[in-house]
């Protein structure tokens, strides 16, 4: 670690606290600027009203069971779990849920848990009997491009090409703040049968989903980093972010703790992975963030790196 020349970062607690909190988003069509509560609900219809219920049910079951929230004596959210899942169980509280109640009444049917690969997760519960209700959570991008309809303040509605765009310009400006854009999503199936939700291909269970809302995810730069980071330059040390969220939200944490700079290169890794080595070494010089990435994206910096004579270390989690 001493004679380390350059350090690849996970992003989310690593160089930020992993203290999550929903701060904004687009919740059954409606934008709201602030931290989603129970005024929300006086707005809505009967009608949303039943697709706030799916929204909720979705959180609180398609999360995992290690994740969950309680109030301090001080009235603070203790978090046990996974972060981000926990900010969404706290939005579940202030939206008038009962966690623990949904958890104990839902009967799962099936799970295909997140990944790195796949960034995004879905459990599938029973609802009526002969169906059932697919609940699919992750990054936004993605598990948008998986949707066919969406919910808006009129009601379900098929997304198109303006709906898309608009929902695409919306999570870009969440990203551009900081903000790590999670979406959430649902499907009826006609079958509550267990054995062959398990035989659907996940390309065909996760299809033709209904938007029900995106949320905006903050977590603070720790206060120590960006002098860290000027602390690593002054001693010669190149230091890059790998991490799996959206590479506007990294962008602009990258910029907050002094890692991109004006002339330094972002880039997802669909594009770095498709890259030949000799393309990458062009850039490495420059390059200092690499989002959207996968496991084995970091693995090929690394080895780039180290053919270049680097000696390279790599802290954090998730992607690292």
């Amino acid at each position: 670690m001493g004679g380390a020349t350059n350090i690849c970062s996970d992003k989310t607690g690593t160089l930020t606290e992993n203290r999550m909190s929903v701060v904004k988003g687009l919740i059954l069509g409606k934008k709201v600027s602030t931290a989603p509560d129970q005024t929300l609900i006086g707005s809505l219809s009967s009608a949303l009203k039943s697709e706030l219920s799916v929204m909720l049910n979705g959180i609180a079951t398609n999360t995992q069971e290690t994740s969950f929230v309680s109030l301090t004596d001080q009235g603070i959210w203790d978090f046990k779990g996974n972060r981000t899942e926990c900010a969404l169980l706290v939005l579940c509280h202030n939206l008038g849920a009962n966690v623990s109640e949904i958890r104990e009444s839902s009967h799962h049917l099936h799970t295909i848990p997140f990944s790195s690969n796949r960034k995004r997760m879905t459990t599938v519960v029973s609802s009526q009997p002969g169906s059932a209700i697919v609940h699919t959570k992750g990054a936004s991008e993605i598990v948008v491009s998986l949707c066919t309809n969406w919910v808006t303040e009129t009601g379900i509605s098929p997304i198109d090409e303006p709906s898309r765009n608009m929902i695409l310009e919306y999570i870009t400006s969440l990203a551009g703040e900081g903000l790590r854009v999670i979406a959430l999503a649902y499907r009826n199936i006609q079958t509550d049968d267990e054995q062959k939700i398990a035989e659907i291909a996940e390309d065909e269970l996760e299809s033709n989903l209904t938007l029900l809302g995106l949320v905006g995810i903050k977590d603070p730069v720790r206060a120590s980093v960006p002098d860290a980071i000027r602390t690593c330059k002054r001693a010669g040390i190149t230091v890059r972010m790998v991490t799996g969220d959206n590479i506007e939200t990294a962008k602009h944490i990258a910029h907050e703790c002094g890692i991109l700079t004006n002339i330094g290169i972002a880039m997802e890794g669909s594009e770095f992975r498709a890259m030949s080595e000799e393309e990458v070494v062009k850039i490495l010089p420059r390059l200092q963030v690499l989002a959207r990435s996968k496991p084995t994206d970091k693995y090929l910096l690394v080895k780039y790196l180290k053919n270049q004579g680097e000696v390279v270390a790599v802290t954090g989690d998730g992607t690292n």
